[in-house]
């Protein structure tokens, strides 16, 4: 289970925008169901991504950042997708 410990007196506005997003991400998209939706598919694409977004009803971003923590999908500075962040930089993946 993940849990987030928050101390509203030592949280800068920058941490709270890279926390929020992650945090929303969670709730709004609970990886239990979302692996169930993966189960024999594989992200190649933005394509890909919209419409397994389109399928849960999130936003691009809570989509992106589920599919990260997941190891399912990255995308790129360039805005190209991968399979995960580690195939990205150069890592096989073990068959």
């Amino acid at each position: 289970m993940w849990t987030a410990r928050c101390s509203i007196s030592r949280r800068s506005p920058a941490s709270y925008r890279r926390i929020c997003p992650c945090f929303a991400s969670r709730l709004l998209l609970p990886r239990h169901l979302l692996a169930e939706l993966l189960v024999g598919r594989e992200i190649h694409s933005l394509a890909d991504m919209y419409r397994l977004r389109d399928q849960c009803q999130v936003t691009l971003t809570v989509m992106r950042i589920a599919l990260e923590q997941m190891g399912h999908g990255y995308i790129d500075e360039d805005g190209r997708v991968h399979p995960s962040r580690q195939e990205y930089h150069g890592q096989q993946r073990l068959n």
